[in-house]
């Protein structure tokens, strides 16, 4: 079981469709049971029908600013309730990171889920930005639009304060600030236009190939088909 799920977690490295399995199988590498056999099973089978995904770079004008996709599956894992967070950084219309991570703090809410998504978004993002500018793209904003498709989250950066969730950490708070400064625009997405869903929950093939679009990635399948 060890060695099938690193090599899907090693697969979902540049696999969005593919990352949020990774991580579920990757937790249960210590003790795993019947019920994680079967389902490494079922994302082998569909491993083993894919022939290759591609991810397409068409030609484009530099952009001036930088995307951020988030979202967040509140309470998610029945085993011990944690969310999990995960996003893609774009650049026009090329994706150039996805990730699927668990939080570790246990969110009591479904907006508190997502400010946590919105928080870690922000931060792998800066470290990127900064890359992407040290790599030339001087032209690049350093401010930086976050998408995501919680009201009440974008809400919450929106303003001053906790408010009702009095029990955030400062550390969440800084969000805040950065929406304050200006350096950071927050926007509200349609869920099913989220290409951050697709590293958050287990989808069907016409929901993958739908957030799959908008990142840029194709699927080839070994009977042929492409989506």
């Amino acid at each position: 079981y060890r060695s099938i799920a690193a090599k899907v977690n090693y697969l979902g490295m540049d696999s969005p469709h593919l990352q949020y399995s990774a991580k579920a199988t990757s937790q249960e590498m210590a003790n795993p049971t019947r019920g994680s056999w079967k389902r490494l099973k079922r994302l082998a089978r569909f491993i083993l029908g894919i022939k290759r995904a591609s991810w397409v770079y068409v030609f484009q004008e530099e952009p001036s600013v930088a995307d951020v996709y988030v979202d967040s599956d509140w309470g998610g894992t029945s085993r011990d309730r944690r969310s999990t967070s995960g996003g893609a950084f774009m650049l026009g219309s090329h994706c150039l990171k996805t990730w699927s991570s668990t939080q570790h703090a246990i969110a009591l809410s479904s907006a508190e889920a997502e400010l946590y998504g919105m928080v870690e978004g922000v931060t792998r993002s800066r470290g990127l930005l900064d890359l992407v500018v040290e790599l030339g793209m001087t032209g690049l904003s350093p401010n930086m639009r976050v998408w995501t498709d919680s009201a009440a989250a974008k809400s919450f950066v929106s303003r001053h304060g906790t408010g009702r969730m009095r029990h955030l950490q400062i550390r969440d708070l800084w969000l805040q600030k950065e929406v304050a400064d200006g350096r950071i625009t927050c926007l509200k997405i349609p869920g099913h236009e989220n290409p951050a869903d697709l590293m958050t929950k287990s989808l069907g093939l016409s929901d993958i190939r739908s957030r799959l679009d908008c990142l840029g990635i194709k699927l080839e399948f070994l009977d042929g088909s492409i989506f």
